[in-house]
This record gives structure tokens, sequence and C-alpha cells, in this order.
């Protein structure tokens, strides 16, 4: 969720500098406000809203810890609002005949994410009739189907930084909107650009 996680302005494993503004508090700041504003929209639109920080390479602190445990106390009262949460970075929520999992994608390999799945909530796993996973990290979209889990690894909408810039890497700025249906599993798929809300 956040840029980086730190005074520093760097990834706490490589310490790859990164652009951001240096002053965290403000970035904690803004990042509480629009995390809150994203939920009290969902939660107007829909009868029930679920969460997942799901810990990252870039912020493991900021998004992995202190923003969900805010999120949780922030909402503990509303009997609408449910967090994923798991300690060990893979995340699954049970959607009917589907299995719903989420990794940032740091950590296990794309090809490997269903035997992750597949170990780690293998009652689910053999309850749903579809099995689906997520990831980013890369900032590239790429699908494929392994043993019975779909997995798509996401791509961005954050813009090129920096560091991007200077290893040629590029991304395509988007994002998805999936639909599941609690019988069919994905039913619907809308494709987002920010260029769109410009």
């Amino acid at each position: 969720f956040l840029h980086a996680d730190n005074f520093s302005g760097t990834t706490p494993a490589s310490g790859h500098v990164l652009d951001t503004d240096t002053r965290y508090p403000k970035v904690a700041r803004v990042a509480i406000r629009v995390i809150r504003k994203i939920i009290d929209m969902l939660l107007h639109k829909h009868k029930k809203v679920l969460f997942v920080a799901a810990d990252a390479n870039h912020d493991p602190i900021g998004g992995g810890v202190w923003l969900k445990e805010i999120v949780r106390n922030l909402y503990e009262k509303e009997p609408r609002f449910e967090i994923i949460d798991s300690e060990n970075s893979y995340y699954a929520y049970k959607h009917g005949e589907s299995m719903i999992g989420f990794h940032h994608g740091h950590l296990t390999k794309l090809e490997n994410l269903d035997r992750v799945f597949a170990s780690r909530y293998h009652e689910m796993w053999g309850t749903c009739k579809y099995r689906f996973a997520h990831a980013g990290h890369f900032h590239h979209q790429r699908e494929i189907d392994n043993h019975g889990m779909h997995i798509m690894q996401h791509p961005t909408l954050a813009a090129m930084d920096a560091y991007a810039a200077r290893h040629g890497y590029s991304a395509t700025r988007k994002t998805h909107v999936l639909t599941y249906s609690r019988k069919y599993g994905e039913i619907g798929r809308t494709t987002v650009d920010p260029r769109m809300f410009k």
C-alpha cells in the first residue's frame, strides 16, 4: 500500500532508494484517510465489505501491520465489515464454492502459489469447486492455471518512479475489478485505467 515504509525512503530488505515524501507522518496520515474513505464508500454501496492488507516487500510494517490494526479498530463495531487476516503472508477467503487467495508475490513464485494455498488451506481447498489466487509485486499482468487454481498477477496503478526508470522497467498502469458468483466462480471483469479519471 505504501511505496516506502520508513524515514529513509528505501526498501527494508535491499535498501533501494525510492521516490517518496520525506515526511513519513504525513504519508501515514494520508494513507489512513484514503483507506478509510475507500472503506466508507464500499460500506455505503455493499451489504458486506471484506478487507485484506497483504504484507509486502515495500511496506511490511506500514501496510502489513499498523494500517491493518488501525482499520481493525476503526471498524470493530461495524457488523458488515470483516478483515481477512493471517500472520503468514498468505490470505484466503471462502466465497460460496470459490476459494479466493491473496499473496503479494514477493515470497513465492506465481507457479508455486497453488501448492502453498493447497497446503495452508487444505480444508478450504478440498471443499471448493473453484480456486483463485491474486498477486502483484512484478507490476505486469500474467495469468496461469495451475493444478486446479487460476492464478492472476495483477498490473499496477502506480506511476513509474526514478528507480524503475533508471533500471529500464515499464508497466502498463491499470487494474481489474473482478466479480465472483458464490456458485459459478469468476463471472465478470472490468478493466480500469487511471487515465480514465483525468
